[in-house]
């Protein structure tokens, strides 16, 4: 949002009627990303007024025409510019996250008929970032969940989990855990590791994805040793992650004996509720191209 004002004072009460006008949506301003700058500061005030990438905007204007022949004149203008973003390591401008918004539309929407070799110059370097801007990971896993992936991909992946010198994030570990259930990438010897995770790693996030790969993809005998391993855990994400992955055990006595004894109080009778089915993530849902069109631009 940019307010044009003729003095300093007035800049301050347009910010506080901004505010006024937010809060009663649900929304407040970002200190930390809010400015008053005088129009002497002739660099800043270019800076503020920049409109952003010349393709991001070329590709915008192109998807609010809401045709489908048009927008698909812009899937070439949008893998370069997700791949120049991604070897500049610009995954944290408001530019990557547009793009990945689109990319997750062009995946899930099947009436855009996007082939898979589409994105292939894409993931890679997404999974380079994964270790380079840990910090970006809730986006980049938006984009690996939602494309097609090898398993040459999903190894890169399972590698990072593995690698104790590059995989110290427990909220980047917890995110890479799931991706790799959600993609059904089921590998014994990652299972043998996430038992060791779970075992040896005190109640964190790291672990919380842990469980759920052991539970997803491990024995009888690797669910039986989380739910004796219930009475360490006492956050609700760790037992949450627990209760998902010990659901097709019977109730007697692996439920009764380890988990209820130490059950928090928010989380009772989740037990019962769970289908017992072995589902332990959602997958991706296809996305209708009626909702991709009428979403509203989303440049933030």
């Amino acid at each position: 949002i940019k307010i044009a004002c003729d003095s300093e004072h007035h800049a301050r009460k347009a910010l506080k009627a901004l505010s006024l006008a937010l809060r009663h949506r649900g929304l407040s301003v970002n200190s930390g990303k809010t400015a008053i700058v005088p129009v002497a500061r002739s660099e800043e005030i270019a800076r503020c007024l920049d409109a952003g990438e010349a393709e991001l905007q070329q590709i915008d204007s192109i998807w609010q025409t809401q045709s489908l022949r048009s927008i698909r004149r812009s899937f070439p203008l949008l893998s370069d510019l997700s791949q120049r973003l991604l070897r500049g390591g610009d995954v944290g401008s408001r530019a990557f996250r547009y793009c990945i918004r689109r990319l997750e539309a062009l995946a899930c929407c099947p009436e855009f008929e996007v082939p898979e070799a589409y994105f292939a110059p894409i993931t890679p370097l997404v999974i380079d970032a994964l270790s380079a801007s840990p910090a970006s990971t809730d986006e980049l896993v938006r984009y690996l969940r939602a494309v097609p992936t090898t398993n040459d991909d999903l190894e890169r992946v399972a590698q990072l989990l593995q690698d104790v010198g590059r995989n110290y994030y427990n909220w980047q570990n917890y995110r890479l855990w799931v991706l790799l259930v959600q993609k059904e990438f089921n590998r014994p010897a990652l299972v043998a590791y996430a038992m060791t995770v779970v075992r040896d790693q005190p109640d964190c996030a790291t672990r919380c994805g842990a469980t759920l790969y052991a539970g997803a993809f491990g024995s009888k005998d690797d669910r039986i040793a989380i739910a004796q391993g219930f009475g360490s855990l006492e956050s609700f994400m760790g037992q949450r992650a627990a209760l998902l992955a010990i659901q097709e055990l019977h109730f007697t006595p692996h439920i009764r004996d380890h988990v209820r004894p130490n059950l928090r109080s928010d989380l009772k009778n989740v037990y019962k509720g769970l289908n017992r089915q072995g589902i332990y993530v959602a997958p991706p849902l296809p996305v209708s191209i009626t909702r991709v069109l009428d979403t509203e631009r989303d440049y933030d």
